[in-house]
């Protein structure tokens, strides 16, 4: 798959496990897509984008 780049949707992103798996995606590559019903999901966006990496936030 070279050329590609690869994405991941990440639920339940803004605190713990989820928040590790999009931190361990941003640094692999990846764009990620965080998604949670939480306050801090944007706050969660911010920082991995400090990683190098795409991600957006989309709460609900």
């Amino acid at each position: 798959m070279t050329g590609r780049k690869r994405r991941a949707v990440v639920t339940g992103a803004s605190t713990s496990v989820g928040r590790e798996l999009a931190r361990s995606g941003v640094e692999g590559g990846h764009d990620v897509l965080l998604c949670a019903n939480e306050a801090e999901l944007e706050q969660t966006a911010v920082s991995l984008r400090g990683y190098g990496g795409q991600a957006g936030a989309k709460n609900g």
